[in-house]
């Protein structure tokens, strides 16, 4: 009997070691992030906060993606490649080394130039420093500096390198969380984030709780005709817009300059699931989006 209790308790001690010891996955069905969007041109600054997780799951032409936000973005990880895909374009790539070139449709060129690691629940994960490269030919407004640590993502939001692009405006990704658990990082990464004290971080004196239904666009009608346009809560007087398919592949792209609404009927041809971004260059609001074409 005392044999059978040791090797329980010890086949039990293994299990909570196996759990504790394993790498998170960006693409665990458990994760939230918490965060601000916050604007500094003004005095006092104001900010509101943001939270993304997974809301389900999705399988289109035989692969598998998690529906990231109230939105509903494809996120694919690939494990074999190391690698996370958004809507079949690379969001994270986990292989990166001091120097090279990441690029992200639609968005400024970045080069690493630092890459370290950070322990959580006792496992290595690397993170990476992303500086611009000074290459005017790609359109997108004024690049920023990032980080990204392995499992977690970017330090500014889950989608922020899809278009790292701000101007006296800013989002920061201040907790994330993981099967229920705030695990802590073993030193900060960038300025701030050690996913412990960082959680009680708040941005500004005039915090705006907004929540996200209340800044979330109209898309009418949808499923689209001709007809259908996007209306926003308030007029946009600079910022970008872009259809993607579910592959990934950019439909529509162009300068938004004080508009309240967008048509998006008279740019969709063919039958199909889109996905709209777009940003306010003015105070940093990201609206997003997802429409089907019959």
């Amino acid at each position: 009997m005392k044999l059978i209790i040791v090797i329980t308790l010890s086949l039990l001690f293994n299990i909570s070691l196996s759990a504790l010891g394993q790498k998170i996955r960006f693409s665990d069905s458990t994760n939230i992030w918490h965060g601000y969007n916050w604007d500094d041109a003004d005095i006092p600054y104001y900010s509101y906060p943001w939270t993304y997780n997974y809301v389900g799951s999705i399988i289109i032409n035989d692969t598998f993606y998690r529906l990231l936000g109230s939105s509903s973005f494809l996120i694919r990880e690939d494990t074999n490649s190391n690698k996370v895909y958004l809507s079949e374009n690379v969001l994270y790539d986990y292989n990166l080394h001091f120097g090279d070139t990441f690029y992200y449709s639609g968005a400024k060129p970045h080069i690493v130039s630092q890459i370290d690691s950070v322990l959580i629940n006792s496992v290595w994960h690397k993170t990476w420093h992303f500086v611009p490269i000074n290459d005017s030919s790609v359109a997108g407004g004024m690049p920023a500096e990032y980080d990204v640590i392995e499992g977690i993502g970017c330090l500014n939001n889950p989608f922020y390198p899809t278009q790292p692009v701000f101007f006296e405006a800013h989002t920061t990704l201040t907790c994330f969380n993981n099967k229920g658990t705030t695990p802590p990082l073993s030193h900060n990464v960038g300025d701030y984030f050690d996913n412990y004290i960082s959680c009680n971080l708040t941005f500004g004196a005039g915090i705006k709780n907004i929540s996200a239904q209340q800044i979330n666009p109209e898309l009418i009608p949808n499923p689209i005709n001709e007809l259908s346009k996007i209306i926003f809560p308030y007029t946009i007087s600079k910022g970008s817009f872009e259809i993607v398919n579910f592959t990934g592949e950019i439909i529509a792209v162009f300068t938004v300059n004080n508009i309240g609404e967008i048509s998006v009927g008279d740019k969709i041809t063919k039958p199909g699931i889109y996905f709209y971004q777009v940003i306010d260059f003015s105070n940093g609001n990201l609206f997003s989006g997802k429409f089907l074409k019959l």
